[in-house]
């Protein structure tokens, strides 16, 4: 991640502003294969915390939805 780097560009009414390449410090890619599975293990807590207080909306009487 030492070599990670990206370039952004603010636009305001008078242009736009390169402030040059900003180091990327941590994190991961979107398109890496790691996203979804990290995405997952931090929605776990939250799954749990619903689960346990029942929260959701019933569908048609019969199962529960809760996010």
């Amino acid at each position: 991640m030492d070599e990670w780097k990206t370039e952004m560009c603010l636009y305001h009414s008078e242009g736009g502003v390169k402030p040059g390449k900003v180091a990327i410090k941590r994190g991961t890619f979107q398109c890496e294969s790691l996203s979804p599975l990290l995405s997952c293990l931090a929605l776990i807590p939250l799954t749990n915390m619903l689960n346990k207080q029942g929260a959701g909306n019933e569908v048609k009487r019969k199962n529960k939805v809760s996010h």
